[in-house]
């Protein structure tokens, strides 16, 4: 992108300030473009985290019940929720 706007402008005979507000143009967009794409990563990773301290919570109760139904913390651990969920839609 930044090479062929620097030939484009080159084969137009432009003065060397011109090429180089233009070499300067494309630089800029590529590192907005890389700040947009760094901004979104970082807050897909955030919300990557909240989701998983999410399902950590989740996961802690769900063995805390079905210790408290008397399964043992070993077999909470290993429960299948497929099992549970195809069970409750039956």
């Amino acid at each position: 992108m930044i090479t062929a706007g620097m030939i484009d402008a080159l084969r137009a005979g432009l003065p060397a300030a011109e090429v180089e507000a233009a070499v300067l143009a494309g630089l800029q967009e590529a590192h907005w473009a890389i700040h947009r794409a760094f901004c979104d990563y970082q807050a897909v990773s955030e919300d990557r985290r909240h989701l998983a301290a999410e399902i950590g919570e989740l996961i802690a109760g769900l063995v805390s019940e079905l210790v408290a139904a008397g399964w043992t913390e070993q077999a909470a651990r290993n429960a299948d929720v497929h099992q549970f969920a195809a069970a409750v839609a039956r």
